[in-house]
C-alpha cells in the first residue's frame, strides 16, 4: 500500500472555514515521521464592521505516514485576530493573538503521474480543506 518511499517532500494549499488561505510544507523522513508548517491569510476583508475575524495564521506540524499513504498529526501554533465590540455607544477594535490546536490529516493517492494529497484539518479557530503533491 506504499505510495510514497520517504524521504519526501509534500506541499499543499488549502481554504479554511474563514475564507483563508493556507500553504503547508511537510518533510516525510526516513523514518516515516512528518514534520511540517503552515502560513495562512486573509486575502481580503469584508466590510462588516461587527465581524470578528482570523486575519492570519503560522501553524507547526508533528504527525506520522501511515502506511505510505496516510499523513496524520497535530497542529499547533497562533493566529492574528482582530475584533469589534460596543462600548458606549463607540465601536471599540483590538487585536492581537490566539494560540490555536487541531489536527490534520491527508490521503495520499496515485491517481495520476504524481502522487496527490487531499487532506482536511480543524483547529479551535477553524476547519478546512487541502490540495497538493509529494516531490
Amino acid at each position: 500500500m506504499t505510495i510514497i518511499k520517504p524521504p519526501a517532500f509534500e506541499v499543499s494549499l488549502g481554504m479554511s472555514s474563514s475564507h483563508m488561505i493556507k500553504t503547508d510544507l511537510n518533510y516525510i523522513t526516513k523514518n516515516e515521521i512528518v514534520y511540517g508548517v503552515s502560513f495562512g491569510i486573509l486575502p481580503y476583508h469584508p466590510n462588516i464592521s461587527m465581524l470578528n475575524q482570523e486575519d492570519a495564521a503560522a501553524n507547526a506540524f508533528l504527525g506520522y505516514n501511515l502506511a505510505g499513504s496516510i499523513i496524520i498529526g497535530v497542529i499547533g501554533g497562533v493566529s492574528h485576530y482582530t475584533r469589534y465590540f460596543m462600548q458606549d455607544e463607540q465601536q471599540i477594535k483590538t487585536s492581537g493573538l490566539d494560540s490555536n490546536i487541531g489536527m490534520s490529516i491527508k490521503i495520499i493517492t496515485n491517481t495520476s503521474s504524481v502522487p496527490l494529497t487531499f487532506g482536511c484539518y480543524g483547529s479551535k479557530l477553524e476547519i478546512g480543506v487541502s490540495v497538493g503533491t509529494i516531490f
